[in-house]
């Protein structure tokens, strides 16, 4: 028998999750280990000590137990490997996105910065390119002729 300072609400998720449920009943994971005369706190705890595979032949066996007409082996073991992914152990990664305060100061300040240096620099080399350009092939400097020295070999 489960005392009450025993027990774990860890497994509250898993214990409490229904099998299923309509209109008359409803059978809560709790409820179907208990008519397997089950300690489901217990159950709880081993098969979170389990691996998933397992945990999940383990919990698969015992569902299609409580009621063979309601549930096909692989019907039991689709229900079973959803009902262990709520155990603490078995629980798939749940990572939090990391935020930005996008209404921060500080970050609107930067990206202004960032922008306007890189206009700047966007700026400055195309204007430096088109000075370039312009001064090789500017009208003047085509028509500029450059007188040539006469030269020493002979004067008539």
């Amino acid at each position: 028998m489960t005392h009450l300072s025993d027990i774990d609400s860890r497994f509250d998720s898993f214990l409490f999750a229904q099998l299923y449920e309509d209109r008359e009943t409803s059978l809560s994971v709790l409820s179907a280990l208990a008519r397997l005369d089950i300690d489901a706190w217990q159950e709880a705890a081993d098969l979170d000590g389990l691996p998933r595979d397992t945990a999940i032949n383990s919990l698969a066996s015992k569902i299609w137990k409580t009621d063979s007409v309601r549930w096909s082996p692989l019907a039991a073991s689709m229900l079973a490997a959803n009902l262990v992914d709520l155990l603490p152990s078995h629980a798939p990664c749940r990572v939090k996105p990391r935020s930005v305060d996008y209404t921060n100061g500080k970050f609107l300040m930067w990206l202004a910065y960032g922008i306007l240096w890189g206009s700047i620099a966007i700026s400055g080399s195309s204007s430096l390119q088109l000075s370039a350009a312009s001064d090789t092939k500017s009208p003047a400097a085509q028509h500029l002729t450059v007188p040539q020295a006469p030269s020493s070999g002979s004067i008539d």
